[in-house]
C-alpha cells in the first residue's frame, strides 16, 4: 500500500520546486513590477489578481469566432490591459483567436527580461486603445 503512494510525494515535491516557475507565477510576478507593460491571453487571471482587471482569454476568443460571435474590435480593446506594449505567451503556446493573431502580425518574437523562454511580441497600438463609446 505504501508503494502505491509513492509517485504521489514524488509529484508534490516536483510541482513544490516549480512553484515559482510555473507560467502563472512568472507572469503574475512579471505584472506587478510592470503594471499593464504586456497582456497575457493564456493567463487572464493574472490581470485579476494583480490589478483586479479582467483581460479577454485566447481561448474564449477563439470559441466565440469558431461558434460565429466573434469580438467586435472595439470590444476586443476595451478588454486589454490600456497601453499595454507587449503580448506574451509560455513557452509552446502560440494565438489562435484572429484578433489576437491580428494584434502581433509581422512582429518578430523577442527576449524580455523577466519573462525568459517565453514568446513575446510587439503589439501594434492602434488595436490596443479602446474607441470613445467602448465599455473597457
Amino acid at each position: 500500500m505504501l508503494l502505491a503512494h509513492a509517485p504521489l510525494a514524488y509529484g508534490i515535491r516536483q510541482d513544490l520546486r516549480r512553484l515559482r516557475t510555473n507560467a502563472t507565477q512568472v507572469a503574475f510576478n512579471y505584472e506587478r513590477r510592470h503594471p499593464g507593460r504586456a497582456y497575457f491571453p493564456f493567463n487572464p487571471l493574472v490581470a485579476v489578481l494583480a490589478d483586479g482587471r479582467l483581460t479577454h482569454f485566447d481561448a474564449a476568443l477563439f470559441d466565440r469566432e469558431v461558434a460565429g460571435f466573434p469580438t467586435s474590435p472595439e470590444q476586443f480593446a476595451a478588454g486589454l490591459p490600456s497601453g499595454c506594449v507587449l503580448l506574451a505567451y509560455p513557452y509552446g503556446h502560440e494565438p489562435h483567436a484572429a484578433l489576437i493573431r491580428a494584434l502581433i502580425e509581422d512582429q518578430p518574437n523577442f527576449d524580455e527580461p523577466g519573462l525568459k523562454g517565453w514568446n513575446v511580441y510587439r503589439v501594434k497600438p492602434a488595436i490596443t486603445q479602446p474607441t470613445s463609446g467602448s465599455r473597457p
